[in-house]
C-alpha cells in the first residue's frame, strides 16, 4: 500500500486527475482570491503559497501584487515543472519552508483538509519560522472529524491552538468564504 504522500504524488502526476480536480469550476476564483488576500499586509514584498500545485493561484496573486515576489511550494516535482511553465513569474520549490527568505504573507487553499494533523502543525510552525513580524498566515481548511486516507478534517480550535503554539497572534476564523464548507484561519506574526 502506498504511503499517503506517495499516493498524492501519484495522482497529482496524472494529467487527467489534474484536469478534473485541481480547479473546481464551481468555486469562484475571484471569491477565493478575496478570501486569501483579506488579511494581507498593505504592500507585501514576499508571498508564499503552501501546496501551490501547478500555480493557478500564485499566478493570480502575482497579478494582484505586481511589486511582490511570489513563491510556491509543493511536494510534487512534476507538478512544479508544470507550474514553472504556467507561471514563470513565481519561484517554486519542493523543500521545507525554512529554506525560503522571510515572507510577509503565507497562504494555503485546498491542501490542509488532505494533510494529516502532524503535517498541518508542521506547516504552521514552518510558516511561523519564515514569517516577518506583522506578516499574515491565511489557511483554508475543512472543519470536522473526517479522517481517512484522503481527507483529514480538523476542529477549528485545534487549528487556533497550533497557530498560538507557533507564536502567532490575532488569530481569527472566517467561515463560508468562496465555498460553504471552507473555514479560513488568519494568524499574525
Amino acid at each position: 500500500m502506498l504511503s499517503e504522500r506517495d499516493h498524492w504524488l501519484s495522482i497529482t502526476d496524472d494529467p487527467q486527475w489534474r484536469r478534473n480536480h485541481i480547479a473546481d469550476p464551481n468555486i469562484s476564483l475571484n471569491e477565493t482570491l478575496a478570501a486569501i488576500t483579506k488579511p494581507f499586509p498593505q504592500s507585501p514584498k514576499r508571498i508564499l503559497e503552501i501546496g501551490c500545485g501547478y500555480g493557478r493561484l500564485t499566478r493570480e496573486i502575482g497579478r494582484r501584487y505586481i511589486e511582490a515576489e511570489v513563491f510556491g511550494q509543493d511536494i510534487s516535482p512534476l507538478v512544479l515543472r508544470a507550474a514553472c511553465d504556467y507561471d514563470p513569474g513565481t519561484t517554486f520549490c519542493d523543500g521545507p519552508l525554512i529554506a525560503l527568505p522571510p515572507m510577509d504573507a503565507v497562504y494555503s487553499v485546498a491542501v490542509f483538509q488532505h494533510l494529516p494533523d502532524l503535517d498541518k502543525r508542521r506547516y504552521i510552525v514552518e510558516a511561523a519560522g519564515v514569517m516577518n513580524l506583522g506578516g499574515a498566515l491565511r489557511i483554508q481548511f475543512i472543519e470536522g472529524d473526517r479522517n481517512n486516507f484522503n481527507d483529514h478534517w480538523v476542529d477549528a480550535e485545534q487549528m487556533v491552538s497550533w497557530c498560538d503554539e507557533a507564536g502567532f497572534t490575532n488569530i481569527e476564523l472566517d467561515r463560508g468564504l468562496a465555498h460553504r464548507q471552507w473555514t479560513w484561519i488568519t494568524a499574525v506574526k
